[in-house]
């Protein structure tokens, strides 16, 4: 099946997924992590300005602007670089990411802002960081060092474009604990796991509500039709169907709900 062309960015800028080969890890080591940093802040591989990123252990984020080379042009030096780093260090051949890298263009100021936003968020949503300052492989620590980000010429002038002249670190960092539902760039297995997460999330919040200690509680009570009222109303309708799954309801029960709701 033939590859689907890449999308260009009328104003330069992406948000690229690099995944790890096989989806194993490429940065096991804190030395790993350290090489690959290096790589991408001393533009070893080209100019570009670099907003935002994340390194995880098997997977990056990036959000980027092109300057003279085009964004393959960019990506392949990278991955090129730290290939021959990663397999010298451990002795073996063949690629390291993922043949081709994930990509999506940012067009626009609030979805520039977003995507800092989720990239910075990466290891807490992993569950391995408990607050965005704790990891030391995002940009974030970066934007919240005003000594480090007035010596980083794109991340300052990204500032100025959210906040203004003022560099408000208070406002950027409570930019940075707004919700953010919205699914950018993941996998199928990470939709999924987001969306099992939402649903597990609104069956708690709603039993708590309701004083219910058990989720089979909702069905004898009768609750399920406001139960699922609510996620109508909230336009998360992908979620009815894990619903479904984790309450062990119909099919038609749910169409009863939704045939009988008001226009």
């Amino acid at each position: 099946m033939p590859r689907s062309s890449r999308k260009y960015s009328a104003t330069g800028i992406y948000h690229v997924m690099m995944r790890g080969n096989n989806r194993k890890y490429i940065f096991m080591e804190k030395i790993d992590k350290d090489k690959f940093l290096e790589i991408i802040n001393t533009r070893e591989v080209g100019t570009y300005k670099l907003y935002a990123y994340v390194i995880m252990d098997n997977h990056i984020h990036l959000l980027i602007k092109e300057d003279r080379e085009n964004i393959s042009e960019i990506i392949k030096k990278m991955n090129i670089k730290y290939a021959s780093y990663y397999n010298k260090k451990n002795r073996t051949v063949g690629h390291v990411f993922q043949d081709r890298f994930k990509s999506e263009v940012v067009e626009t100021d609030k979805y520039l802002f977003s995507l800092l936003r989720y990239i910075h968020n990466n290891p807490v949503k992993a569950g391995i960081a408990t607050n965005l300052e704790d990891y030391q492989y995002s940009s974030y620590i970066e934007y919240i060092n005003k000594e480090k980000v007035l010596n980083k010429e794109e991340k300052k002038e990204l500032l100025t474009l959210m906040f203004g002249e003022v560099l408000n670190l208070e406002q950027f960092k409570s930019y940075h604990k707004e919700i953010d539902d919205n699914v950018y760039m993941d996998t199928p297995e990470d939709m999924e796991k987001l969306r099992r997460t939402k649903a597990q999330n609104i069956i708690e919040k709603f039993c708590t509500e309701h004083h219910y200690t058990e989720r089979k509680q909702v069905m004898k009570d009768g609750k399920i039709n406001e139960l699922i009222e609510q996620i109508y109303i909230k336009k998360q309708t992908f979620l009815i169907e894990r619903l479904q799954i984790v309450l062990e309801i119909g099919a038609s029960t749910v169409q009863r709900v939704k045939t009988n709701r008001p226009v």
